[in-house]
């Protein structure tokens, strides 16, 4: 009974990290996404000065999609709107999300000129935050299985 016990523990473990693991390659994926849209933004912003929503139109991430952001930014008449909407539906970090709420309140809101260094500076501060998470998204994941596969090997030693 005690080695069945033992066996249930390992696989919590394993099922834990593999978890942590998806939830972590999501919110990366999802970081990701947002730098190629603001990217995209800045671009057509600089050579046709677009509004959003043709933009939005323009766009083909997934991610966004899945997420309902571009939906919403398609049907709304400000990317604030859209994102008060759709925010909880990403799991993106926080600072990225931050970065995400600032776009989306301030876009479309001053002269050409101010768009221009804002769009520069949120993608830049996007595509800094996205390369800082890749690299600690990476730590994380290998602590969280060493951890809970350590935790489940003790808890197993103190069964037998």
């Amino acid at each position: 009974m005690k080695s069945v016990g033992g066996i249930l523990l390992l696989l919590a473990a394993l099922l834990f990290s593999f978890g942590y693991a998806s939830y972590e390659k999501r919110k990366i994926i999802e970081e990701e996404s947002l730098c190629r849209f603001l990217s995209l933004v800045q671009n057509e912003f600089l050579l046709y000065s677009s509004p959003l929503p043709k933009i939005a139109e323009k766009a083909d991430e997934p991610i966004l999609e899945n997420c309902g952001y571009l939906q919403a930014l398609r049907k709304s008449e400000s990317a604030k709107t859209a994102f008060l909407q759709t925010k909880d539906n990403f799991s993106m970090g926080e600072k990225m999300l931050c970065v995400f709420s600032e776009f989306s309140e301030h876009f479309g809101r001053e002269d050409a000129e101010e768009e221009k260094k804002h769009l520069s500076v949120w993608t830049t501060q996007a595509e800094t935050l996205l390369a800082a998470d890749k690299k600690a998204s990476k730590s994380r994941i290998r602590l969280a299985k060493t951890l809970s596969f350590s935790l489940a090997l003790g808890i197993l030693l103190l069964f037998l």
